[in-house]
């Protein structure tokens, strides 16, 4: 019996339709990853015949495709057997062959589609999203920087759909190798979906599976496999992002559309691009200089990579934050290229969100320094470190009350992060409402129980208004008030505090 003819195939309790992908139990949709789905689209293509281990690597994977085949093999055929509630031990469905592959064991025959006989249902309401870390299907530890970095672009390309509240990096990278299941990690992120995926990638090509999961239902609602060149991975994240918002445009935005990148971008330095990310983000001095290196290899590499000079910027700014090097020395050089970076495309959120930085700690200009940081957020809406920072700099002014507001959307952003939890209290505390800021400890306390930091500010909290001094030891380095106390004299290059 051919699936090819792509009608519907019923087996015991289950039924394939190969035109939708989806695989229905008693008439309710099925979870199932793609990669699972095509091994049992070629296991129905042949029941009752034995389907080598190699015949389903070449179904699943191209010949320029470097994976771990065994591995992604094993993850996939025990993905298919949790969907089918089959045994391996005692198999009603498919049965292993050791060495040799597998074989599709129950009867099969046709049937007209069980939903023909149901109600259509109305597609779910999603306002909340969360993008989980990417699977990295290389086999190669090493190659993690790749599989982590296209989460965080693929979380940005979705971000932009402004009217859906999509979790930060910070938070979903906490559920990395996590065996808990979808419905779990939906409910304590507090978001209405999911999407889960991985990626491999040859020298010049990448591939990425990716699926949509409504969570209270844990409901398949789409999924999708991509390949393209490395050159033109800008393009393949907007596509996702655009196929994953035209999902739910119908509950979120039906009138927004989210552009498609136009340039292609040279794969060496979008690699090194990457590199430089997995860098920034580990935030100590050393890793911050191997960023610097990487973020320059990438514009030698591709001198138009807008986002690269941006990143750049980026990490220029944090050298000032951390006091590496003289504020004079650093923070024109932050500026040069967060311009640049503009320059090559107005849009680039984390340019203006670095000279937005800079107009505060070395020019205080706070006019141009509100301009950036709130053309930052229309860029980004779903950024949490662009919120953060706003949010600090209308603390720093004394504009308390929309301070906090802005913050608590951080907080939505990403919900289970220390520093930020710590950044709050930090807020609260300028604004006077002690109470809140001791309460906002607690609840950092309760997620980070061994954080000594929020500790120290807790006991100063107690002991208000000199609990003030605790918080100075205590803030955020990234934050823009820690800075402003760090630079004090002329002489360093920051104006006086």
């Amino acid at each position: 019996m051919s699936v090819r003819a792509r009608r519907p195939i019923r087996f015991g309790v289950f039924e394939l339709d190969p035109r939708s992908g989806e695989l229905l139990r008693q008439g309710a949709k099925v979870n199932l990853q793609d990669q699972p789905f095509q091994v049992l689209m070629l296991l129905l293509e042949r029941p009752g015949e034995v389907v080598t281990r190699e015949e389903l690597s070449k179904r699943l994977w191209p010949e320029d495709i470097f994976v771990d085949f065994d591995r992604g093999l094993n993850k996939a055929v025990n993905k298919l057997r949790v969907a089918l509630r089959d045994d391996a031990e005692k198999p009603r469905y498919i049965e292993t062959l050791p060495q040799r592959g597998y074989r599709f064991i129950a009867p099969v025959k046709n049937q007209a589609p069980i939903r023909d006989h149901l109600q259509l249902q109305p597609p779910p309401r999603i306002n909340s999203l969360a993008v989980l870390p990417l699977d990295n299907l290389s086999g190669d530890p090493a190659e993690e920087y790749f599989s982590d970095g296209m989460t965080e672009e693929l979380i940005c390309a979705v971000a932009r759909i402004a009217s859906l509240r999509v979790i930060s990096r910070t938070s979903v990278m906490l559920y990395k190798g996590s065996r808990k299941s979808l419905p779990a990690i939906a409910h304590e992120l507090g978001v209405d979906a999911v999407v889960e995926g991985s990626v491999a990638r040859s020298e010049h090509k990448v591939r990425i599976t990716a699926q949509l999961i409504y969570a209270p239902e844990d409901k398949h609602l789409w999924a999708g496999r991509y390949e393209r060149d490395l050159r033109d991975i800008l393009q393949l994240q907007a596509e996702i992002a655009n196929t994953i918002a035209s999902q739910i445009q119908k509950m979120v935005d039906p009138k927004r559309v989210l552009p498609n990148p136009a340039r292609q971008v040279q794969p060496q330095a979008y690699e090194a691009c990457l590199r430089g990310n997995f860098y920034r983000d580990k935030m100590t001095p050393p890793d911050l200089e191997k960023s610097i290196g990487f973020y320059t290899q990438a514009i030698e590499l591709d001198p138009a990579y807008a986002q690269a000079y941006a990143n750049l910027s980026q990490s220029y700014f944090y050298f000032g934050v951390f006091g590496m090097r003289r504020p004079r020395e650093i923070f024109p050089k932050a500026r040069v290229n967060a311009v640049k970076a503009l320059e090559l495309d107005e849009t680039v959120a984390a340019a203006h969100n670095s000279l937005a930085a800079i107009h505060i700690l070395y020019d205080w200009d706070w006019a141009a320094a509100e301009a950036e940081s709130r053309r930052a957020v229309e860029l980004s809406p779903n950024d949490s470190i662009t919120h953060a920072h706003f949010a600090d700099y209308m603390s720093i002014r004394g504009r308390h009350d929309e301070a906090i507001a802005e913050f608590r959307r951080v907080r939505e952003l990403d919900p289970i992060s220390c520093e930020y939890h710590r950044w709050l209290a930090l807020i609260l505390y300028r604004a006077r409402r002690y109470d809140e800021s001791m309460s906002q400890c607690q609840n950092s306390l309760e997620i980070c129980p061994h954080d000594v930091t929020t500790r120290k500010a807790s006991r100063g909290n107690r002991e208000t208004p000199r609990g003030g001094e605790s918080f100075r030891r205590i803030e955020p380095s990234g934050s823009i008030g820690s800075c402003l106390r760090a630079g004090r004299r002329d002489d360093e290059g920051y104006k006086h505090s």
